[in-house]
């Protein structure tokens, strides 16, 4: 047995036995629930000014911002540890053919992006403009 289709002035009914706000935009039952609502949402974003924004957290395919620091055995410990995990370690010189293919689907990636690549070399503006 099918139900008969619901009438709008019963979904109005449901939701305000329900205590919800209707879709009616100029019920009067409705009218304190809304400023209620609208208020709340003020005062959420009057928090969120006020706080700092948190840092984002680094995602595993990131460069890390300390990795121009690291020293030269930590970045090569680094990038055999990717290698024996079977992935791309994204340096351009690696003598590793999946290393080099890793690295131009990279580069392809953020050019497409409008992002500067990781290529020293890279003569692409967006890539020199970053460089200089």
């Amino acid at each position: 047995m099918v139900d008969p289709p619901v009438t709008p002035k019963q979904e109005q009914a449901t939701a305000h036995a329900r205590g919800r706000i209707c879709k009616v935009r100029g019920c009067e039952v409705c009218a304190p629930r809304r400023e209620q609502r609208r208020a709340k949402k003020a005062e959420r974003r009057a928090a969120a000014r006020k706080r700092p924004a948190a840092p984002l957290a680094p995602t595993p395919d990131a460069p890390r911002i300390d990795e121009a620091t690291d020293a030269p055995g930590t970045a090569r410990r680094r990038q055999e540890e990717k290698h024996r995990a079977g992935l791309a370690c994204g340096v351009e010189t690696c003598a590793s053919q999946l290393c080099v293919e890793g690295f131009a689907r990279e580069r392809a990636r953020r050019h497409r992006a409008r992002r500067p690549c990781k290529s020293a070399e890279c003569a692409n503006p967006i890539c020199v403009a970053s460089r200089a």
